[in-house]
């Protein structure tokens, strides 16, 4: 990173009193004189290193532009990297119902923004560089054709590549199809083999959320009675859409988040199943309960795991009737699956 002209200024004059004691000479820069506007009062030897270090700074901060434009090079060529592809996916990727977007090769003319140099405390605006690449991807660019909001991507074994991707409805992750229309992610799929590589095998995903059921016991103070429920239920919905895209849903977590709510002193979980939207409804988190058709606890018990690895890249609570936070746990009447407890 560049340096200050004073910076290097004061390494300079470090570096002459350093040497001029090895051959015996004492040099003292606190006799120097500055005057500023008296170049004759003024310690020749300071001018020169003044001068020096101008010239080092200008060298520096050209460096540092040179390094920016490197490295602003490599993230636009293709290195088959998960941050390439995340760029690619988000930032590239077009797809429009009506007007079918088609990917190419073309040689494009990139300009790297301009550079700065300050000398002296003058700023200096130096033009941007241009430089000649192999672009791949959509002519004309349209920003507002771009559906792709979440991607995640792993390096699988056997060659695999996986990737995750999502678009957004309303603020929050949703499948690639339904945000957009029907066929995006056959799009993007056709899209992945336009950049891949040979020897590996992408394997592209997109799907409607993970589902999480919850049976739970919380107790409060009775004087939040009257909305205790719904602030318990508003904490636990966004305790899910803070989960990072792909990310981890830990029960630990999601307790803190309930214990936060104003008026909760304690929570127990009695029951809690986690899906993929695709899969049956289960009960595997905590407890060794099962469910009947109707969603009534059979039995209760014990803690199989603390955590579930979100398949689709997020998660919302249950909809299905019978496992709602507000439905009943067995039949018509009793306890509801949020069960809220004065005390």
């Amino acid at each position: 990173m560049a340096r200050s002209n004073i910076e290097i200024r004061n390494s300079l004059i470090d570096g002459l009193v350093s040497v001029a004691a090895t051959i015996g000479i004492t040099i003292d820069p606190t006799k120097w004189k500055s005057v500023p506007g008296d170049l004759s009062q003024t310690d020749q030897k300071l001018l020169l290193l003044d001068a020096v270090a101008s010239g080092q700074a200008i060298e520096e901060q050209i460096n540092d532009a040179f390094v920016l434009d490197v490295e602003t090079l490599l993230n636009i060529i293709p290195p088959q990297t998960p941050a390439w592809f995340q760029n690619r996916a988000i930032n590239i990727f077009q797809f429009s119902i009506s007007s079918p977007q088609l990917p190419s090769i073309s040689n494009q003319q990139v300009t790297i923004g301009a550079s700065v140099v300050v000398v002296n405390g003058t700023t200096y605006l130096q033009g941007g560089n241009t430089y000649s690449i192999l672009y791949q991807g959509f002519i004309p660019i349209i920003p507002s054709l771009r559906p792709i909001k979440y991607c995640t991507v792993k390096f699988g074994s056997f060659g695999r590549c996986l990737i995750k991707v999502a678009g957004q409805v309303a603020g929050l992750p949703a499948d690639l199809d339904t945000a957009a229309g029907a066929g995006c992610l056959n799009a993007y799929n056709a899209f992945v083999i336009f950049d891949s590589a040979p020897g590996i095998n992408y394997v592209v995903t997109s799907g409607p959320s993970d589902k999480l059921f919850l049976q739970i016991d919380v107790y409060y103070n009775g004087v939040f009675s009257s909305v205790i429920f719904s602030a318990v239920q508003t904490a636990i919905t966004n305790f899910l859409n803070s989960i990072p895209f792909d990310g981890n849903m830990k029960l630990s977590l999601l307790e803190e988040a309930i214990l936060a709510v104003s008026g909760v002193t304690d929570v127990v979980f009695v029951n809690v199943g986690a899906r993929a939207d695709s899969g049956s409804i289960s009960n595997n988190l905590v407890g060794g309960g099962t469910f009947d058709s109707g969603g009534n606890t059979l039995t209760n018990g014990t803690e199989l795991a603390r955590s579930w690895d979100t398949i689709s890249g997020y998660m919302q609570l249950e909809g299905n009737a019978g496992f709602t936070l507000s439905d009943f746990r067995v039949g018509s009447s009793g306890k509801l699956n949020l069960n809220c407890i004065a005390n």
